[in-house]
């Protein structure tokens, strides 16, 4: 119910890098963690901005109906998702439902995934 990891209040500087941050914006990654305010409920962070995340999902169209998500079978021409925005994206875009399709093969600064482990 939240159009932003944090809740509704728009993105601003303490929340997120993105392309209007006045140190990082438009020009480069933050260090991971640098952004509290910017939290989930559940203590998640840099959930948005900063860098493009790869996730699980092939490329799929979204649909009216209930759907399962696409999962990659390893088709290395297969288009794959990224979540999230990065500090080239503007603000108000950088959304954990925000997604771009992209080639696995695709390598660039704004690009990157995030390391997860089960407690």
């Amino acid at each position: 119910g939240r159009v932003y990891p944090w809740g509704n209040d728009p993105p601003d500087a303490s929340r997120l890098n993105a392309k209007e941050h006045p140190e990082w914006g438009g020009r480069g990654t933050s260090p991971a963690g640098a952004f509290a305010a910017g939290a989930s409920p559940f203590g998640a962070l840099d959930l948005v901005g900063n860098v493009w995340e790869w996730v699980e999902d092939a490329w799929g169209r979204y649909r009216r109906q209930t759907q399962t998500d696409p999962v990659s079978q390893g088709d290395p021409s297969s288009l794959r998702v990224a979540r999230g925005g990065s500090w080239s994206t503007p603000g108000r875009q950088c959304r954990a439902t925000t997604r771009r399709s992209m080639p696995p093969q695709t390598r660039t600064t704004t690009l990157g995934f995030r390391v997860c482990r089960s407690a």
